[in-house]
């Protein structure tokens, strides 16, 4: 489906969701077309809900992705590595391999609803780039400077877009999606969609109810 009606962007205060995006591994996937306002660079929060499956394959998937530029190594990704560990990496320029991050501890795919959030702050003291499960922090990682691009947004596959080249190794997701925000700044776990109170939009950018409706959000299966 498409819909051009945005989402008013409330946290949630908890994860009993019905009506998520539901991926069974096999070709389906969600596009948001680039806009400028989804390419903060500064500083950013990207977060989301998500079911892992935990009948999973061994193999990797993708979540969340802005990026699979690895030619160029631009933009950020979720992906859920063999073994089923959540990575979160962003991309830092100059080339192919350039794509720092960090790894979970242990697998996600338990069948069961988490919050995932990665932040990236160019502070005045370097950049840093820290991710989270449940609101409590996972690790950290000093990085060079982020570097954004124009790509579109990936929900539930990789690297799907004309030209693309990994054509072939899409990383399809078997699992639920729901509630993706990105925001330009730094949160805190205080002000994530999982917070227990309800704090006001800290610069919120664009929040997608991906059950409902969201700003150029269209669903397609892969049918070929």
């Amino acid at each position: 489906y498409r819909s051009d009606v945005p989402v008013n962007p409330v946290p949630l205060t908890g994860a009993a969701y019905t009506r998520s995006l539901d991926f069974d591994g096999n070709g389906d996937y969600v596009t948001i077309g680039h806009t400028a306002a989804l390419n903060p660079i500064s500083a950013f929060t990207v977060e989301f809900w998500m079911k892992g499956a935990a009948s999973t394959g061994n193999i990797q998937r993708t979540v969340v992705d802005k990026s699979h530029g690895f030619i160029d190594s631009t933009g950020w990704a979720f992906q859920i590595i063999p073994g089923g560990r959540m990575a979160l990496n962003i991309g830092t320029g100059g080339g192919l391999g350039n794509f720092p991050g960090i790894l979970s501890a242990a697998s996600v795919l338990d069948d069961q609803w988490r919050h995932f959030a990665g932040t990236y702050d160019n502070s005045d003291i370097g950049q840093e780039l820290k991710l989270y499960i449940d609101g409590v922090l996972e690790g950290s990682l000093s990085t060079a400077q982020y570097v954004g691009n124009t790509r579109d947004i990936q929900i539930g596959a990789a690297c799907v877009w004309v030209g693309c080249p990994f054509s072939g190794n899409t990383r399809f997701l078997n699992g639920g999606v729901d509630e993706l925000r990105i925001s330009n700044t730094a949160l805190t776990p205080d002000q994530f969609l999982n917070a227990a109170t309800t704090l006001s939009e800290p610069g919120a950018l664009a929040l997608f109810g991906l059950s409902l409706a969201g700003f150029g959000l269209a669903r397609r299966r892969k049918t070929a």
